[in-house]
């Protein structure tokens, strides 16, 4: 089990409006591991090494992804955190507020606080990060229109219009501080692989597709690691990550196979599983805004949902971790899961009345891009060609998946996994919004900003999640994607790796480096 962290607290303070993140208590699936308190005294040394897939860009928030920012934590912190609920706590903020029109977000930044390369972190500072993202376009920056320096530690951003997952992007890149002392002096694109960040360890060396070295940094404002270092090593294929963690290479392997947990457990390894706000969702984005592609008629999309046998593939293939889905949101999702919403289920029969009507009754060839070989995507294929669709599947790089993303693609669908959140809201502007640079060639159909708007501009978290759950049927009702399943977040520990916080706040890719310690 992961026992509670024995550092100093932070004390958060409430903001004086309500952020709009709905807060249910969530249905987990599987039953996630409990979290005990500590009985244990945290000791110095040690390095602790974590294995997981490659990365990309880890020191520019710009470039960085959801995925990336999991390996940038132990040397880059944000302005707010996000606790389990969805919740801000404060960071290197230590007070927010949200003006009573709605129109700006006001953060007091904490006071000491130094970067890497000794530039102090100010007002100054944080307005320059916030001009880069703003700029740039970072998702979640869509409705800042300004950004004012009030006094040295008091900074303004200013709002076009509000949105409810302010502060949830602000616990993300939008709010990640680096150094601008270190990006003006050596480029963006040096920033990306070298990170001069606030955190409590500070950048060593990177080796593409092999490992990133940290060490602790004796200067943290929030007083010196336990750890001596983090390190990542990165291992592309899973049996071979299963394999590297088995013979001792590492002490927390990320996002083992859900067959492998049985295994893991009977061997003693910690193995901890999120609640079911931070399941992630496989996805399938349609190239249908393309004129002349076959998803460009909703009957189509329609029909390869029909004809998917979901339920035998997460029997078969997801060990009580993964959950079929049937709608834009995982189950059970506390932000804004509709119940309402029976989905279409598997339905050979009516896929091909649909692929008739919609003048395709022999089928058609199409492409499956997705980031690794699966027995799941070979079920699918399978699948569709019981219904007369030859689907080629094809692996595509991170690179070139991010290309086709942003720059757009022809009759095929994309795989578009979707970490977890705590309010989906997050995701639906992130992936949908008729405003977002990625998956350009999806059809955002008419009606959708509408609904996309009501779901973002309450603060009340009832009637933003009511909002949500229309949005959600919308999405549902046009078939803009194609859900597949909900998998739940696991993690396998050695039994000596304490305090992590692996999986206990709003984001999946969130942990506490500065806490996390090995016992001898």
């Amino acid at each position: 089990l992961l026992l509670a962290a024995c550092a100093t607290p932070t004390v958060s303070p409430t903001p004086t409006t309500p952020t709009g993140t709905a807060t249910p208590a969530p249905k987990a699936s599987p039953t996630p591991t409990p979290t005990p308190i500590s009985k244990l005294t945290p000791q110095y040394g040690g390095t602790l090494r974590i294995i997981r897939t490659r990365v990309g860009s880890f020191g520019y928030p710009l470039t960085e992804t959801a995925g990336d920012r999991q390996v940038a934590m132990p040397a880059q912190e944000r302005v707010l955190e996000e606790q389990s609920d969805g919740s801000p706590r404060a960071s290197l903020a230590m007070a927010w507020k949200i003006a009573p029109d709605l129109k700006s977000l006001t953060l007091t930044l904490r006071k000491g606080v130094k970067f890497h390369d000794g530039t102090a972190l100010n007002a100054t500072s944080a307005k320059w990060n916030f001009d880069k993202v703003m700029v740039g376009k970072k998702e979640g920056t869509e409705s800042w229109t300004s950004i004012d320096v009030i006094d040295d530690y008091t900074v303004r951003i200013n709002l076009s219009g509000f949105q409810n997952i302010v502060t949830n992007y602000l616990a993300s890149a939008a709010g990640t501080m680096v150094s601008p002392t270190a990006v003006e002096k050596n480029g963006a694109d040096w920033a990306r692989l070298n990170p001069v960040g606030t955190g409590p360890f500070k950048f060593v060396s990177y080796t593409q597709d092999v490992n990133l070295k940290y060490e602790s940094f004796d200067g943290y404002w929030g007083g010196k690691p336990y750890l001596d270092g983090v390190e990542y090593v990165f291992i592309q294929d899973a049996q071979t990550r299963l394999m590297s963690f088995l013979k001792g290479d590492g002490e927390v392997l990320l996002a083992p196979e859900p067959k492998d947990m049985a295994e893991l457990k009977a061997k003693g390894y910690q193995v901890i599983a999120g609640e079911s706000s931070l399941d992630s969702l496989s996805n399938f984005f349609p190239d249908s805004v393309n004129p002349d592609s076959p998803f460009k008629d909703k009957r189509v999309r329609q029909a390869v949902e029909y004809a998917i046998d979901k339920e035998a593939i997460v029997k078969a293939l997801g060990y009580g971790y993964w959950r079929a889905a049937y709608q834009f949101i995982p189950a059970d999702h506390p932000s804004g899961y509709n119940s309402d919403i029976q989905g279409r289920r598997y339905n050979p029969s009516k896929a091909k009345e649909l692929l008739a009507a919609a003048g395709y009754p022999k089928g058609f060839k199409t492409t499956l891009t997705v980031a690794e070989s699966s027995e799941a995507w070979s079920a699918i294929a399978t699948n569709l060609k019981e219904v007369g669709i030859e689907a080629l599947i094809e692996v595509g790089s991170r690179a070139r998946r991010s290309e086709m993303d942003q720059k757009g693609w022809k009759n095929g669908l994309i795989e578009g996994p979707l970490g977890g959140v705590t309010n989906w809201n997050f995701h639906l502007v992130k992936m949908l919004s008729p405003d977002s640079p990625r998956w350009v060639s999806t059809l955002r159909p008419p009606g959708w900003r509408e609904a996309l708007n009501a779901a973002l501009a309450s603060p009340d978290p009832s009637t933003a999640k009511k909002a949500t759950q229309n949005a959600v049927k919308f999405l549902y009702e046009e078939a803009v994607s194609l859900p597949l399943w909900s998998t739940a977040q696991i993690r396998a520990l050695k039994p000596n790796v304490h305090d992590t916080g692996l999986l206990t706040s709003g984001h999946t890719f969130t942990w506490t480096p500065e806490k996390a310690w090995l016992s001898k």
